[in-house]
C-alpha cells in the first residue's frame, strides 16, 4: 500500500497520511521523541521532492500549474455558493456548471472542465447547501467528541481510527474526498468502526451484543 502510494505522486495523499501519522503518533507515542520523527520523516519528504518538476509547480501560482488550477476552481466554487448559499446547485451538477461559473470570473479558465471542487467542504455546500454543510461539521463533531472518550483513555484502535479521519479530511482540503463512491465508503467504514468504539467506551464490551 505505501508503494501504491508513493508511485501515485499524489501530494494531497502523501500529506494526509504525515498528517495522519502525526496525528496517531501524538496520541500514542512519547511526544517529544515522536515530534522529532515525524519532522525528520517530513523533512526528507520534502528534500527528496524538492528539485521535480512536479513539486516545483505546485509552487506555481501564476502558470498553468494544479495550484493554480486549484486557486480557480476554490474561486469558482466560492462564487456558486455565493449565489446558491441555501440550496446548494444540487448532486452531480458541479461538472455541468462550472464553466458557466468559473467563466465569469477568468477569461478564459485553464481548465474548462472540471469534476468537483477539490474540496470537501466546498463540495458539501455546492451539492447540499447551508442545511448539508452544517450536518456534514455536526456530524464529524458529534463522533469526533464521542471518540475522544476512548482515545483519551489510550485505546490503539480509537487512536488509529481518530487518525485515519483526520487524514481522509486532510486529504479531502485538497482532493477529491467522499465524493466517489469508494471514498465516501472508506469514510462511512471509518464513521461505523467510531461508533462501535464509542458505543463500547460507553456501554462495556458484555453491552455491545444487546445495542447491535
Amino acid at each position: 500500500m505505501a508503494g501504491a502510494l508513493y508511485f501515485t505522486f499524489s501530494y494531497a495523499g502523501w500529506l494526509a497520511l504525515l498528517v495522519g501519522l502525526a496525528v496517531w503518533g501524538w496520541l500514542s507515542l512519547p511526544k517529544i521523541k515522536w515530534g522529532l520523527v515525524w519532522l525528520g520523516i517530513f523533512a526528507i519528504v520534502v528534500i527528496s521532492q524538492w528539485q521535480l518538476p512536479k513539486f516545483q509547480q505546485m509552487l506555481d501560482l501564476a502558470g498553468r500549474s494544479s495550484s493554480h488550477v486549484r486557486l480557480q476552481v476554490w474561486q469558482t466554487a466560492l462564487l456558486m455558493i455565493k449565489e446558491n448559499w441555501l440550496t446548494g446547485i444540487g448532486l452531480g451538477l458541479f461538472e455541468k456548471r462550472y464553466l458557466e461559473f468559473a467563466s465569469r470570473l477568468f477569461h478564459p479558465p485553464i481548465e474548462l472542465l472540471m469534476l468537483h471542487a477539490h474540496n470537501i467542504f466546498l463540495q458539501f455546500f455546492i451539492n447540499t447547501g447551508l442545511v448539508g454543510l452544517v450536518g456534514f461539521v455536526w456530524l464529524l463533531g458529534k463522533w469526533g467528541k464521542g471518540l475522544w472518550a476512548a482515545v483519551a483513555v489510550k485505546t490503539p484502535l480509537a487512536a488509529a481510527t481518530w487518525s485515519a479521519m483526520i487524514a481522509l479530511i486532510v486529504h479531502g482540503l485538497f482532493d477529491v474526498a467522499y465524493w466517489k463512491n469508494d471514498l465516501a465508503a472508506l469514510f462511512w467504514m471509518i464513521l461505523a468502526l467510531g461508533v462501535l468504539l464509542i458505543d463500547e467506551q460507553q456501554y462495556g464490551r458484555s453491552d455491545l451484543s444487546h445495542r447491535h
